[in-house]
């Protein structure tokens, strides 16, 4: 008799309880965080049970670091569609590739300049200069004007492509001005190429258009 009475008495507690001695206790809802995933950073909502958690990669703002990289023909492409554009962004990349092709250019054509007016100067005490120096000359003023029109055509999308890099790192068009000061200036804008892109809050140009 006792020991069905103790039975019922432990039947009406699990039952006030919410449950009976043999329910399972209720389970942790929120899946833990998996090996190898980043935490949720300071400020940021973590993720809740069912949502996806941020990929590598993600920001806050949904928007992705790592961007696709900018190949060298899209880059050059974009270069001269954008001659006069001071507005959007240009990548790192988009950047160094455009360098990188006008320095190739530039080094060619300066050469084409350069082996006229040598050949020219060994012809200078020769007895048959005047009949092989005068097209070597010629040459080597044609070169020099089309190396001079080659420097004039990209003064303002050289412009336009460095306060775009300087809008991709979050600063102004203002900071070109630091070229102007002889030497330190052109090093200074040379670091600012350096940087790499720079994402809201830090910098408030990221939401213009990207160009390359």
């Amino acid at each position: 008799m006792s020991d069905e009475i103790n039975k019922d008495q432990v039947t009406d507690s699990g039952a006030a309880a919410g449950g009976t001695p043999e329910q399972a206790p209720p389970q942790y809802e929120q899946a833990p965080p998996q090996y190898g995933q980043t935490p949720p950073q300071y400020g940021q909502t973590p993720p809740q049970y069912g949502q996806t958690p941020p990929q590598y990669g993600q920001n806050v703002y949904n928007q992705y670091y790592n961007e696709p990289m900018t190949g060298i023909v899209e880059a050059y492409k974009s270069y001269w569609k954008n001659y006069a554009n001071f507005n959007d962004r240009t990548s790192r990349a988009g950047y160094w590739w455009v360098m990188l092709v006008n320095g190739i250019i530039s080094i060619i054509l300066y050469a084409i300049l350069i082996v006229p007016a040598i050949a020219a100067l060994s012809f200078e005490t020769s007895y048959a200069a005047p009949f092989y120096a005068g097209p070597f000359v010629a040459m080597f003023a044609g070169a020099g004007i089309i190396c001079f029109i080659w420097g004039l055509v990209n003064i303002i999308p050289q412009l336009a492509i460095i306060v775009r890099r300087l809008h991709d790192t979050g600063k102004s068009w203002v900071n070109i001005l630091f070229g102007l000061i002889p030497f330190a200036g052109a090093i200074v804008v040379l670091v600012f190429m350096l940087i790499g892109t720079k994402y809201p809050p830090e910098n408030r140009f990221y939401n213009v258009r990207k160009q390359a």
